[in-house]
């Protein structure tokens, strides 16, 4: 059979010469790579044109690859603090979560091709919405982890995040107050005005001498 095209491309990391050939009856062929025959059992793929052997080319492969794909929801987080600093100069927290479906292509190289697919915002964690850009920024920066998602994990971290919101809203609330100083005098605590549990209300203590 005459070869009418090759090209090199890759196929699991690893170099592959794709060619087309054709018969005497006109059918175009083009044989798989070894790794694709041993998942997907055939030989060649064939085609009357040009065009309809490279489309069942792609088909194949894409098949292919949807085979050695699994895919698993998830959450990543990243809590960070500024360290071991005193008082006077501060301290800040940041946590950040967010639920992605992690879809991982096994390649006969050894070499595992990852990505992180974003789950819809309104399915999200509260502020979790993130873009493309963590794909690349979780491999390159430290303190990103990943765990299985549940919905009992879930639901913790959107606690946390209501407990923090309101916790910086209280804070807020408590040092804006005109009487802010009469409740510091009067020994009111900011753990007896600031309550981060799962109540929607919080109680607070305004009189504390009554």
């Amino acid at each position: 059979m005459a070869i009418i095209k090759q090209e090199k491309i890759f196929i699991d990391g690893a170099e592959f010469v794709r060619k087309v050939k054709c018969g005497g009856s006109g059918i175009m062929t083009i044989e798989m790579p070894p790794g694709v025959k041993e998942i997907m059992g055939g030989e060649v793929v064939e085609g009357t044109t040009m065009a309809a052997v490279l489309n069942e080319w792609e088909r194949v492969i894409h098949e292919y690859e949807q085979a050695q794909t699994s895919r698993r929801k998830i959450i990543a987080y990243k809590i960070q603090t500024d360290g071991d600093l005193s008082f006077h100069e501060g301290r800040v927290l940041s946590i950040w979560a967010c639920i992605y479906i992690e879809v991982k292509t096994v390649r006969k190289n050894g070499k595992d091709y990852i990505n992180y697919d974003c789950v819809p915002y309104d399915e999200n964690l509260p502020g979790g919405f993130h873009n493309s850009d963590f794909n690349v920024s979780m491999h390159d920066s430290s303190g990103v982890k990943i765990i299985d998602w549940t919905p009992e994990r879930q639901k913790f971290f959107e606690s946390v995040h209501m407990a923090l919101d309101r916790l910086i809203s209280k804070l807020n609330k408590y040092f804006s107050e005109d009487n802010f100083l009469l409740n510091i005098d009067s020994g009111r605590l900011i753990s007896e005005s600031i309550s981060i549990s799962n109540k929607e209300d919080v109680i607070e203590r305004e009189n504390q001498d009554e």
